[in-house]
Formats: structure tokens, sequence, C-alpha cells
């Protein structure tokens, strides 16, 4: 869980991919974490792009502060998952877990390859 992160911190996702491959159950809810408050944040942002007019105490400072509270708003639901993204993401997925069941960029390429051969 990211549990009083803030937007900012770049170091969950170099933790993250040092967890790469070890602990897979716990990989996935995180990667889902911060999926989820990407999307959330994304979801605010066009929410907010659909305003229908100025306010009077709108500018790019009020804008740009606005911003960096969705930022934390986002980061905050994910991390409870207020919105259930994080749950659906890991349920979604939960299949493929296991390294054996994952792709690699060898058999993706394979694939592509036979497509274009045959």
């Amino acid at each position: 869980m990211i549990q009083g992160a803030v937007y900012t911190d770049f170091h969950s996702l170099q933790e993250l991919g040092a967890m790469a491959g070890k602990k897979p159950a716990e990989q996935l809810t995180a990667a889902a974490e911060q999926f989820s408050a990407v999307f959330t944040h994304m979801m605010l942002k066009t929410m907010r792009e659909a305003e229908l007019g100025e306010g009077i105490f709108d500018s790019q400072q009020s804008d740009f502060y606005r911003d960096m509270f969705d930022q934390q708003i986002a980061l905050h639901l994910s991390g409870r998952d207020g919105l259930g993204f994080t749950g659906l993401i890991v349920d979604a997925l939960s299949a493929y877990t296991t390294t054996q069941d994952l792709p690699t960029s060898a058999d993706t390429e394979t694939k592509d390859a036979q497509t274009k051969n045959g």
C-alpha cells in the first residue's frame, strides 16, 4: 500500500523495480496502486478542464496548486482503493502472477515473426 506517499516520491518506483520477480503478488498490488493513481489523476484533470467558465480567483498559480492537490488526492484514493480501480486491476491480472505465465519479449518477437512468415 502507498501509505504516507507523496506524488513527487520517485523512490517508490525504484523500489518497485528492485522488487521485480521476487514477490509477484506484492509487486502486482504496488503496480496496480500506481497505475490507479495515474488514472485517477487523469480523470480528475479532465473533470477540471470541463469547467464552464472562469472563476474570479482563477490563475496559473491556482491551477498549478489545484493540479498538485489532485495528484495527491489521486495517490491517496488509489492507496486506500477508494474508487476500486486497484482491486479491479489486481483481480484481472492475478492469473499472471507467476513468472512462467508472463510472456517475455522473446515470446512476443517469435510470435510476431511467425505471424509475418505464415
